[in-house]
């Protein structure tokens, strides 16, 4: 039996017991909310860099 049969769950989905199920997904939630403001924080201090951007092509054809 190949692996390309076997249907791809998560960690939720293959679990039966619910109240596992509703723990995992507040503390998914709650490393979210960590995290996002632990890159507020480096952001606000200048600890993380800027995405990269795209070019200004109107910049460029000038050249």
């Amino acid at each position: 039996m190949n692996g390309s049969s076997i249907p791809k769950l998560n960690s939720s989905g293959i679990n039966i017991r619910k109240d596992l199920v509703v723990r995992y997904a507040k503390m998914m939630a709650e490393v979210g909310n960590y995290a996002n403001e632990g890159a507020k924080i480096m952001i606000d201090n200048g600890w993380l860099e800027n995405p990269p951007q795209s070019l200004d092509r109107e910049e460029l054809r000038k050249k």
